[in-house]
């Protein structure tokens, strides 16, 4: 099935794909021609196409073919130890080899002439060998590695219909040596088969755990006992040349959009559709949590009848993949198929699951979704003098993981509510991406009839561990509006018992605050002493008589961080309407600060 729905978004989008058995690569160097064979610039034989932009080159597509073994040229364009005869050290036995590759390249060009003598490209490049005018190049600084391609007449030889014709025939005789024909399994036609995969895909596109891999055949046994039966290469996989071509360009070019892969440390992840869809771009709505998007989105799937193309794509595919490296192997991790209506719909949950309100977006806060690398960064260390997450210490999957959970529909991995548990008790640090993925994660394991978390304060919510959250949130509120800023209030001493084991702590928490209330009562601060009293009675209130538990679990513990995150979150909304109030000429009995207003934008509410 992979193979099919490969070929297929080949064939869908070949405009934008290299034509068959051609690769995009960086050619370093140029030769440019006249019509006659002759060097067209004397001064400049040959150009150095490198510049500060492109460094390696100019990016083309160029013929190319897996070479497994042997000297195998590519018509025109190659490596300069194939055009040139550049030897790779100064040493006789590679100056031998160079000469047998530059003699099997030049042996090519005059097959592509003698199969094509009406082309008159074909001529003037053979003619130009013949006369062994390349050796009147002066190619001291060209490494035997570099690509080096040429033109006549200012027009690139390798792109003339002639020489990719031919290229293409030339490929279907090394790959199907034996001119078996079959059934093709991807397109089902009666047709060549080939040996081997005639592409690969490029090493840089698929992470490895350590180092730089290999180039990677999508199918490739060569041992008998990787195939079935004892056989070899493609016997048990019988494919055409041009359906084995196409499947790697696909995956080739997929894995080289950043705007449809996700790479992890060992892996990457790719998604493609059968037909377009704007209004469900993984990219825009996941990845990058565009507002715009995300309310699209939202619109096409409450009025689909206004959707563009509604009709074409009710049964359109879509596919997520997930790939490593072993070696020169490619290894299908996971591999997901749906439909474009499916997916809006798992897309749309996934915004619902794990929206929050940011008190600190627009004007007065509101609800926003959250990057993918923002809710991957959030389970990674956070370091308080820099107000920054530290890169690269959140798990090593972390994001194709969560991309995958948006995608299918399903939860994210549970340990990451463990993880951030620990990260938020030992920092005391909470910002609306970490609410976010708490919310994800609590929301996708609910057990029937149990109560949802919000993504906002939820005034009528009556969990427990919710409500203690709320009131820790009410205590800290009060500290600070009594005692200001203090070296280690309440929520550096106490926030990790509070969360995880409450009845050995709470009772002297209240106790506290109520002490912080006369206080305030003293300091003639009656307004904040009056609001803080009645907000903290009104949790006390909702919590009733059900008795303080001796320990939390995790789920209960990310609860209580959902209610201090909310109580915090709605006091900032509060504070800053009334400060918007007050600066319009309104006017204010000494509301309570609670000593949010440094809090820094960029992350909500902290500590």
């Amino acid at each position: 099935m992979l193979l099919n729905a490969l070929a297929e978004h080949a064939r869908r989008n070949s405009q934008d794909l290299p034509p068959p058995y051609h690769r995009r690569r960086s050619v370093r160097w140029m030769i440019s021609l006249t019509s006659q064979g002759h060097v067209a610039t004397p001064r400049v034989p040959i150009h150095d196409l490198a510049g500060a932009e492109n460094p390696r080159g100019q990016l083309r597509a160029t013929p190319f073919v897996m070479r497994t073994s042997g000297i195998a040229p590519a018509l025109v364009v190659d490596t300069a130890e194939y055009v040139l005869g550049t030897a790779k050290e100064d040493t006789d036995k590679s100056s031998a080899a160079a000469g047998q590759r530059h003699a099997a390249y030049r042996a090519l060009l005059r097959d592509w002439r003698d199969a094509h003598p009406e082309e008159p490209m074909a001529q003037a490049v053979v003619s130009f060998f013949d006369h062994e005018r390349h050796r009147e190049l002066d190619n001291d600084q060209i490494q035997a590695s570099d690509l080096v391609a040429l033109q006549v007449d200012d027009q690139w030889v390798h792109e003339a219909p002639a020489a990719a014709a031919y290229w293409v025939e030339v490929v279907t005789r090394r790959k199907s040596p034996d001119a078996r024909t079959a059934l093709c399994l991807v397109c089902g036609q009666e047709a060549l088969l080939v040996q081997t995969m005639p592409e690969a895909v490029p090493s840089s596109l698929i992470p490895v755990a350590e180092g730089r891999g290999n180039e990677v055949q999508i199918v490739s046994i060569n041992k008998p006992a990787q195939g079935r039966g004892g056989e070899i290469q493609l016997d048990n996989t019988p494919i055409c040349g041009q359906c084995a071509g196409q499947a790697t360009n696909a995956l080739t070019a997929l894995l080289s959009d950043e705007r449809h892969r996700e790479r992890a440390a060992d892996s990457v992840m790719t998604w493609w559709s059968r037909e377009p869809a704007e209004d469900a771009d993984v990219w825009d709505v996941v990845v990058q949590a565009s507002p715009q998007a995300v309310k699209n989105l939202r619109r096409s799937v409450e009025e689909p009848s206004k959707r563009p193309n509604r009709h074409s794509d009710v049964d359109a595919d879509f596919y997520a993949l997930t790939v490593s490296a072993n070696r020169s192997r490619l290894v299908v991790r996971d591999w997901l198929e749906t439909t474009l209506p499916q997916l809006r719909h798992h897309l749309v949950s996934w915004c619902d699951d794990h929206e929050v309100f940011d008190p600190w977006a627009g004007t007065s806060g509101q609800r926003r979704t959250i990057a993918l690398w923002r809710l991957a960064l959030a389970l990674s260390r956070y370091d308080g003098e820099t107000k920054r997450y530290i890169s690269k210490t959140e798990p090593r999957h972390a994001k194709p993981r969560l991309l995958q959970a948006a995608l299918a529909a399903t939860s994210p991995p549970q340990q990451y509510l463990s993880r951030l548990l620990q990260r938020i008790s030992a920092e005391h640090h909470v910002d609306p991406a970490r609410m976010a993925l708490i919310r994800l994660l609590l929301t996708r394991s609910l057990r029937p009839g149990e109560e949802s978390v919000m993504p906002e304060l939820d005034p009528d919510s009556i969990h427990p561990a919710y409500l203690w959250g709320r009131a820790f949130a009410v205590c800290a509120s009060i500290q600070r509006e009594a005692l200001g800023d203090v070296n280690a209030g309440i929520e550096d001493r106490f926030f990790r018992v509070a969360m995880t084991r409450p009845r050995s702590v709470y009772p002297a928490l209240i106790d506290k605050s109520k002490k912080h209330l006369r206080k305030l009562q003293r300091d003639r601060k009656t307004g904040a002493a009056k609001a803080l009293e009645e907000r903290l009675a009104e949790v006390l209130d909702q919590v009733g008589p059900t008795p303080l538990p001796a320990a939390m679990a995790t789920p209960e513990q990310g609860r209580f961080i959902a209610g201090f995150y909310h109580q915090r979150a709605e006091d900032i909304r509060n504070s800053r309407a009334r400060k918007a109030a007050k600066n319009e000429g309104g006017t204010n009995d000494d509301p309570p600060n609670n000593g949010n207003d440094d809090d820094d934008p960029s992350e909500g509410p902290t500590r």
